[in-house]
Formats: C-alpha cells, sequence, structure tokens
C-alpha cells in the first residue's frame, strides 16, 4: 500500500478553526453508496495510519474508537463498534489522540453534530493537535530517508555521495521544484540532460584554459624546440622575405627579433636555463604515469635535486635560489607516507644501489638513515596503525626488513630485491611478515599522477610535430 498523503493535513494552519469531530482528519474519507464490511452508513474511510488498505465503514462513533479506544466522558461507555482499534498506532500516539478528542469534548460539551462552539467559549491552546502533526512529520521524514538510504544501498552508491556538495544541490532542487514534479526518466538522463551538461562543463574549461595558459611544462617545451631550430630562425631573419616583411609590417618588432635570434649570448641563456629545468620536466614526466611508483617519490626529488647541482656547479648563487624554491614546493607538497613508501622500497638497500655515486656528489644511504625520513615514516605509522601491540610488531618487522633478517635473508629475495618491482618483490616474499606485507602493499600500490597537466601535452604536443612546426 502507498503511503497516505499527509502534506495537505499537517501544512494546515495552526490557528484553525476547532472541530467537534478533530479524528476526522486523521483518516481519509471515501464517498460511496455500497457498503462495506460492518455496515454502518455510506461513508467509508481509510486509516492515515496504514494498519490496512481496505477502507472501513461508519460514523465519527467508529473512527474516534479506531484511533483512541475507549475514552471516558458522555462516549466512553465500552460497547462493541463493529471495528477493531489500529494496530499501527503507538501508545503515545493513541494517548496525544485521546488528548485532542477530549478538548474538543470541553469546547463542544460532547455533541460530535456542532459546527460552532458555544457562546462564550474560545479555542483552549494549545491545540492537542500539535503533538500528533509533529509525529506525522517525524514518521514522514523517516519514511522519506528511508527510501532514500534503500535507493543507495540496492544501487551501490558510496556513501561519500552524500558529502558531496552535488548532492546538497539536487536534494535542494527537488525540494524547491514545482508541484507535480516527475523525475527525469532513463532516456533523458543518458541524452539531453548528459549533452547540456558536457556543454555546460565543456565551456566552463575553456574559460579555464585561457586563464591557465601558461603552465609548467610550456616554458621548457617552447625553449626546447627553439633550440633545435635555432639555424632555421637565423636563415629566416636574412632572408630577402624577412626585409620584405620588415618593410611591410612593424619595423621596430621586426629589428628586435632578429637582434635576438642573432645574439649568441641569447642562446647561451636558453641551453643554460634548459639543462637545470629539464630533471624538473623530467620528473614531472616521470609521476605522469598510473604505475606503482609512490615509493619513489622521495629519492626521485633528491635525484632531481642533485641534477640540477650538477649543471649548476659553476654558478652555486644561482644554485641556491633553484634548491631553496624546490624545497620550499616539496616542503608543501611532502607527506609522511612519502618516507613510509621510501623505506619500504626494497632496491634502496642492495649494494648495487648504495655503491653508485648520488647525483650531486651525495654518497647514497639506507633510507631509515635519513633523520627527516625516519621522523616522517614514525609518523605515519601512527596514523595508520593505532593498536601498539600491532605497531610494535610492525616495527620490528621493519627492522628484520631492512637489516635482512628473518624471513628476508632469504637468498631469492636478497637477488631480487635490485631487480623486481616493489609491489611484486613484497608479494613474493613479504608472506612472512603478514602485516607488514598488507601494509607494504597498501602504500606502494598507490599511483602518483600528474594528469592535471595533460592538458599541456596535449597543447603543446604540435611542437613536436611534423605538422606544426614544417
Amino acid at each position: 500500500m502507498e503511503t497516505p498523503e499527509y502534506e495537505e493535513l499537517i501544512d494546515e494552519d495552526e490557528n484553525e478553526e476547532p472541530s467537534a469531530t478533530p479524528l476526522w482528519k486523521y483518516v481519509t474519507k471515501i464517498y460511496a453508496e455500497s457498503s462495506a464490511e460492518g455496515g454502518g452508513g455510506s461513508n467509508k474511510f481509510v486509516c492515515n495510519f496504514g494498519c490496512r488498505s481496505k477502507p472501513y465503514s461508519g460514523s465519527y462513533t467508529r473512527v474516534r474508537y479506531h484511533l483512541s479506544g475507549t475514552i471516558p466522558g458522555t462516549w466512553g461507555l465500552k460497547k462493541k463498534t463493529g471495528i477493531n482499534m489500529c494496530s499501527k498506532i503507538t501508545r503515545s500516539e493513541r494517548e496525544a489522540l485521546v488528548q485532542e478528542e477530549v478538548a474538543a469534548n470541553q469546547l463542544f460539551g460532547g455533541n460530535s453534530k456542532a459546527r460552532k462552539l458555544p457562546a462564550g467559549k474560545s479555542a483552549v491552546p494549545p491545540h492537542p493537535r500539535n503533538d500528533i502533526d509533529k509525529m506525522f512529520r517525524i514518521n514522514h521524514r523517516e519514511d522519506v530517508d528511508q527510501q532514500i538510504a534503500r535507493c543507495m544501498y540496492g544501487n551501490g552508491i558510496p556513501f561519500n555521495v552524500v558529502r558531496s556538495p552535488l548532492w546538497h544541490d539536487m536534494t535542494s532542487a527537488i525540494r524547491l521544484a514545482p508541484a507535480g514534479y516527475v523525475c527525469p526518466n532513463y532516456e533523458k538522463v543518458r541524452t539531453t540532460l548528459l549533452d547540456r551538461e558536457y556543454n555546460k562543463t565543456f565551456h566552463s574549461l575553456e574559460l579555464l584554459k585561457v586563464k591557465k595558459k601558461t603552465r609548467f611544462g610550456h616554458h621548457f617545451i617552447v625553449l626546447t624546440r627553439l633550440i633545435t631550430v635555432r639555424v632555421g630562425l637565423v636563415s629566416m631573419v636574412l632572408s630577402k622575405q624577412w626585409e620584405n616583411l620588415r618593410k611591410n609590417g612593424i619595423r621596430e618588432e621586426h629589428d628586435n627579433t632578429q637582434q635576438t635570434i642573432m645574439d649568441d649570448d641569447f642562446w647561451r641563456k636558453c641551453e643554460r636555463l634548459v639543462k637545470f629545468t629539464k630533471p624538473i620536466y623530467k620528473i614531472i614526466r616521470f609521476f605522469d604515469s598510473d604505475k606503482a611508483i609512490f615509493g619513489e617519490v622521495y629519492e626521485q626529488m633528491d635525484t632531481m635535486l642533485g641534477l640540477i647541482k650538477d649543471e649548476l656547479l659553476d654558478d652555486l648563487l644561482v644554485y641556491d635560489l633553484v634548491h631553496d624554491f624546490v624545497v620550499e614546493r616539496w616542503d608543501k607538497m611532502n607527506l609522511p607516507l612519502h618516507c613510509l613508501a621510501y623505506v619500504l622500497v626494497p632496491k634502496y638497500y642492495t649494494s648495487s644501489w648504495l655503491s653508485k655515486p648520488a647525483p650531486g656528489g651525495e654518497r647514497r644511504k639506507k633510507p631509515h638513515f635519513d633523520i627527516e625520513v625516519q621522523k616522517g615514516y614514525f609518523q605515519a605509522l601512527d596514523r595508520l596503525i593505532t593498536d601498539p601491540t600491532e605497531a610494535g610488531l610492525v616495527r620490528q618487522q621493519i627492522s628484520d626488513f631492512v637489516s635482512y633478517r628473518g624471513v628476508f635473508s632469504q637468498p631469492q629475495a636478497v637477488a631480487d630485491r635490485a631487480t623486481m618491482e616493489d609491489v611484486a618483490w613484497w608479494d613474493m616474499y613479504g608472506g612472512g611478515a603478514p602485516e607488514l606485507h598488507c601494509l607494504a602493499l597498501k602504500v606502494l600500490s598507490q599511483s602518483v599522477n600528474s594528469s592535471c597537466a595533460e592538458r599541456c601535452w596535449s597543447t603543446y604536443s604540435y611542437i613536436h610535430n611534423v605538422k606544426g612546426t614544417g
């Protein structure tokens, strides 16, 4: 049975005229000629509390008994009425209904046929119906909440959707929709509405492209291409065609362009700039991947700083400026989880890795020997593992891992550290330390993606394309 509509009932003016038959509003009247079960006149009614779908038949006496039971007073003699009490009404709800009937009886002297208050009497606030209205409102809200929750459960919708601003926008729009609003059907959602949202989103992105035209890869790509086509540019500004353009155009701009292209110092600066920004460009491209390379973030940052230092050995002042800038940005992005992932990469403990000098002239060391890394991975462990006993066990297993002890001392495990990918190695050899094995797979399986920069690679790809530069 569908839930009865209560909106008309609960939205009534609180100051409405009192009635000698106040309980009529808790049933839905159905006027018919044919008699129903139990006889008793032509009036039929359906209980709004939903005790049954089949209509009852009878006068207000039956309504009163069905909803409130035997009530002391002039009508209070217990007798057969040909109708059962509503099974859906709770004790507290029935008491509120009784009080509403008592209040009406006091006002109208037990005369259920009265249409107006007797002379000299006025309604007595607060009206008992307020409690019933509140009960209806509560029940109705709970029913709506349950329907929403059932839809989410039945369709596998993530709970986090409720936290989305779009969720609140949707529910507010439905609440403010005009009377009779019907939700869109399947076909409309997948065609008309989808096209409209696509166009709206595409327009917003186009505006964003205009505002954010210059990105981190722009300057490097353009400078690199300029250096590559330097000979062609020199030939261009020395040609007769260029001189003709100069005569027909703005001479000052043409002269400045020619002077810049013919300036050897300009090209030396371009080459120098490209050399020490190339490591930054390469690390961004390295992270533009869906592969599980989370454990390499920390080491790659150190490598990038070392490569920049190698390019600026003859100008340490510039290196210090670049170094401070990069470190400042890194401090904002660095997470304790980066440190934990760095510690869990097997190859960083192998002799083949540690014996090679790091870029910048620094000597490589095991990750957990770095004070900053040690502090970071302890913070990550404290956040990820709250149980002290389990945390102590994981720290012991990390100690065995970095020292080649216990289950990590197997010859095959030691040999494969230098060649196998991180996740594959832990999947193969970490089973002997199940707690650390589970943690390592969770941490190292994450990807580091710079897909937000994908538009740059698409926009400037024409620079490296024959069609774009031919």
